[in-house]
């Protein structure tokens, strides 16, 4: 999952939604959802950078094209999500 947040969110439903599906997660670091998805889980993203884009599609890429990757973050994403729901 994908979760490019520019405010600052409390607590971002959607990447919690997201790692109970057992789905790796590419973030900013904006707000509380850096208190929720763990660096296992998947990979910030600063918003502020001026190549943030550049930054969201190498993470997204980074995923993808790693299988062992994406296996591990999904495991520790959906073991994670169980603290929150």
């Amino acid at each position: 999952a994908v979760v490019p947040s520019l405010c600052n969110e409390a607590a971002c439903l959607v990447a919690i939604e997201a790692m109970a599906s057992a789905l790796p997660v590419v973030f900013s670091g904006k707000g509380g959802i850096k208190e929720y998805v763990s660096s296992d889980c998947g990979i910030m993203i600063d918003m502020d950078k001026e190549n943030c884009i550049e930054m969201l599609a190498m993470g997204i890429k980074k995923i993808h094209d790693n299988r062992s990757l994406y296996e591990r973050m999904s495991e520790a994403s959906f073991n994670r999500a169980r603290l929150f729901t």
